[in-house]
């Protein structure tokens, strides 16, 4: 059984806005709108924390992607976007784990 050894950015960046947008619909319902995940696609960490900065309506959603990525540019030793919860560090273990799992 082969695993992978690195997980991309861009990978683990799809992951969490697709976990977020899955918890926010199982907790708030189908109808809840994710265009505060979706706006963080594609984008740098730079982009996030800029983002954040600008974010209004959608501060939670980026608020949380950010969170969950600032867990990962901890465990590689880059700044934080923002600083981390646990459960976002759990969240961060929690897609690196399904990430390298073949």
């Amino acid at each position: 059984m082969m695993y992978r050894t690195e997980v991309s950015f861009t990978d683990f960046l799809d992951a969490v806005i697709k976990g977020g947008i899955t918890d926010a619909r199982e907790t708030y319902g189908d109808q809840y709108p994710d265009q505060g995940f979706t706006a963080c696609r594609d984008k740098t960490p730079a982009q996030l924390r800029e983002l954040l900065r600008e974010a209004r309506c959608y501060e939670a959603e980026i608020g949380w992607v950010c969170n969950v990525v600032s867990a990962l540019l901890i465990g590689t030793g880059v700044e934080p976007i923002v600083p981390i919860t646990g459960s976002g560090v759990t969240r961060a273990i929690e897609i690196i784990q399904a990430l390298v799992q073949p």
